[in-house]
C-alpha cells in the first residue's frame, strides 16, 4: 500500500521538496510546516497529557513536564523536530539514537549543538560535546531508564523479542508501526 500526495499549485506557503523513496527521484510539493508537523504534534500531545492527573496517575509519573527525561529514536524529520519542540517546552532530551550512532547526556542534549553536527556529518560520530555511541551500543539506549521513549524512525523497533527490556514509563509512536508487540 503506497500513499502519495502531490500539491500542484505554487502559491505562497508551498515549496518543492525532493524525496528519494527507492523509486527514483520523486518530487513532492509540501505545505510549509509539513516536515515539522509530527514533531509538533508529539510535543503538543505530551504537554497536554502530562498535565492531566488521570493520565499521569495511570502511568505512575508525577504531573507536569519539569524533570521528564526523553530518549528519541531517529533524527530525521520526526526525531529532530520532536527534539526541538520538546526542548523548547522544558523536557530534558537525554538520548538520541540513529541508524549507526547515538548520543547521551544525563544533563540533556542541546538541540542547536546536535543539529549543527548532524547537518555537517549526517551522523553523531565525532561529536565532542556529548557521549557518542556506535552500532549496537547506541541501540541499547532504547532500553535505558527514561520517562518517555519517542519512536520516530523504523517499524517494529519494539517487538516481542525486546519489549521486556524497555524501561521507559511511556512510549510515543512517531513512526509508522514502531511497536509490533
Amino acid at each position: 500500500f503506497f500513499f502519495f500526495f502531490f500539491f500542484f499549485q505554487a502559491e505562497d506557503g508551498i515549496r518543492d521538496v525532493e524525496r528519494s523513496r527507492g523509486l527514483g527521484d520523486v518530487y513532492k510539493r509540501q505545505i510549509d510546516g509539513f516536515v515539522e508537523s509530527t514533531g509538533l504534534g508529539i510535543s503538543t500531545g505530551l504537554k497536554y497529557f502530562l498535565n492531566k492527573n488521570e493520565f499521569c496517575n495511570f502511568f505512575s509519573i508525577p504531573i507536569g513536564i519539569k524533570g521528564k527525561r526523553v530518549i528519541i529514536e531517529g533524527y530525521g524529520e520526526v526525531g529532530s523536530w520532536t527534539h526541538k519542540y520538546l526542548q523548547d517546552i522544558g523536557f530534558s532530551i537525554i538520548g538520541i539514537i540513529e541508524k549507526e550512532s547515538g548520543v547521551y547526556s544525563e544533563k540533556g542534549l542541546d538541540c542547536k549543538v546536535l543539529k549543527a553536527h548532524w547537518k555537517e556529518k549526517k551522523s553523531f560520530i565525532g561529536i565532542e560535546e556529548y557521549e557518542c555511541m556506535k552500532g549496537e551500543k547506541a541501540h541499547e539506549l532504547l532500553f535505558h531508564d527514561c520517562d518517555v521513549l519517542v519512536l520516530g524512525a523504523t517499524e517494529a523497533t519494539i517487538n516481542k523479542e525486546n519489549v521486556e527490556k524497555v524501561k521507559a514509563k511511556m512510549i510515543v509512536e512517531g513512526a509508522d508501526a514502531p511497536v509490533s508487540y
